[in-house]
C-alpha cells in the first residue's frame, strides 16, 4: 500500500514539475514519443512525426499510402460503415499543403490536432459523387451548395466545381455519373478555330461554362 502511495505522489510531483519536457505548446505531444526507438525505417519515422499519406482517386475514394512505397495502396478508408466520421472530418479539413514538405507530390493536406495527412489526387482533392436537393455531396455526408455559375470544364473534359472546406476553397471534381446528368442539360456550340462553347440550361436560367487550360490547383474569389 505504501509503495502505491509513493508512486502516486511521484506522479503528482512529476505533473507539477514540467522541467523534464523538451517541447511545449502545440508540440507538447512530442514529449511522449520514443524518438530513440530501435525501429528506424521510413514508415516508423513518419509515424513518430505523425505524418500520414493518402490518395483521392477519380471516384473520390480515399486510399492509405506509404511514403516509401510509391505506386502501392494499403487499404481504403471507406465512407460507409464505422469510418464515415473519419472520412467526413478528413475532407472537411482539406487545404493546400503549405508546410514545404513532400511537395509537389502531395499538394494538399488535412490536419487533426498534431497529425498531418498529406494528400495526392488523381484529379482533385474533393470529388462530388451526388447532386441532390441543390447540394453537391462528397465524403460520407459533407455537402457543398451547387452554384451553376461556378462550373468549369478542364482540358481533359472533367467538370469542376469549387468546394469550401473549413480551411480553404479548393478545386472539386464532379464524378462522371453525376457530371453526365449535368452534361445532358448542356448545349455545345462550335465557334471559330474549333473552339467550343458550353451552355448549361438550369431551370429557367442559362450558364456558360468556361473551359480551363488544365485541372485547377486553386480557386480565387
Amino acid at each position: 500500500m505504501a509503495s502505491r502511495v509513493g508512486i502516486r505522489a511521484s506522479a503528482v510531483l512529476r505533473a507539477k514539475d514540467q522541467s523534464w519536457k523538451k517541447w511545449h505548446g502545440t508540440e507538447e505531444w512530442k514529449n511522449w514519443i520514443d524518438w530513440d526507438s530501435e525501429f528506424k525505417d521510413v514508415t516508423d519515422l513518419m509515424n513518430r512525426n505523425r505524418h500520414y499519406f493518402y490518395e483521392v482517386d477519380l471516384k473520390g475514394k480515399l486510399h492509405r499510402l506509404e511514403f516509401d512505397q510509391p505506386g502501392q495502396r494499403f487499404g481504403e478508408i471507406k465512407s460507409t460503415g464505422a469510418d464515415w466520421r473519419q472520412v467526413d472530418y478528413f475532407f472537411a479539413h482539406l487545404q493546400a499543403n503549405d508546410t514545404g514538405l513532400y511537395e509537389p507530390e502531395y499538394p494538399f493536406m488535412s490536419t487533426r490536432m498534431h497529425e498531418k495527412y498529406f494528400v495526392k489526387c488523381s484529379a482533385c482533392p474533393v470529388v462530388f459523387n451526388d447532386l441532390r436537393d441543390g447540394n453537391l455531396r462528397y465524403g460520407a455526408t459533407n455537402q457543398q451548395r451547387f452554384d451553376p455559375a461556378s462550373l468549369s470544364i478542364s482540358a481533359e473534359g472533367y467538370l469542376h466545381h469549387p468546394v469550401q472546406t473549413k480551411a480553404a476553397i479548393l478545386p472539386g471534381l464532379i464524378e462522371s455519373n453525376t457530371a453526365q446528368l449535368l452534361f445532358e442539360q448542356v448545349e455545345v456550340q462550335e465557334v471559330q478555330h474549333g473552339q467550343m462553347i458550353f451552355t448549361l440550361q438550369w431551370g429557367s436560367d442559362q450558364f456558360e461554362i468556361p473551359t480551363l487550360g488544365n485541372t485547377p490547383d486553386t480557386y480565387e474569389y
